[in-house]
């Protein structure tokens, strides 16, 4: 072996090094970003989530308070309404108000109410939130 063909495979054995390591930092750079992006896109899942679980929940708050209502006002057997989505932040939102009077009360002027409010773009985002409570109008004072 002469001189310059040692010099020419020690010069190649150099790049090979160079380019296993320029490849393993990049391996590692890619892996980093995207671990960022992923990261990212979770939170921004979670936050929808959340935003969907609280937008159902003053669905629900309203429901409650329109039930409470209508009942104080008397002759009321419940409803259904639905929030366009224009009105709301992502979709549009459904609350369903079933009022049913209790057969054992002796006054009859107990009643169970369902209220069920849903909110969500499609049926896999779909958030639910349901609440029954037992009521008697008269006993209610009228601002509650």
């Amino acid at each position: 072996m002469n001189r310059s063909s040692l010099k020419v495979e020690r010069d190649s054995s150099r790049s090979g090094v160079v380019l296993v390591c320029v490849l393993a930092c990049m391996l590692i750079a890619i892996s980093i970003a995207a671990s960022s992006v992923h990261m990212a896109m979770r939170g921004a899942r979670a936050s929808k989530q959340n935003l969907r679980s609280r937008q159902t929940q003053w669905l629900l708050q309203a429901g409650i308070a329109r039930a409470r209502s209508g009942l104080q006002r008397g002759d009321y057997s419940g409803e259904e309404w639905l929030v366009p989505a224009t009105q709301l932040p992502e979709s549009s939102g459904r609350v369903v108000i079933d009022v049913a009077p209790i057969e054992s009360a002796t006054d009859h002027l107990t009643w169970d109410v369902t209220v069920t409010a849903q909110y969500g773009p499609t049926t896999d985002l779909l958030t639910r939130r349901s609440h029954s409570f037992r009521l008697k109008p008269k006993a209610l004072p009228a601002d509650e």
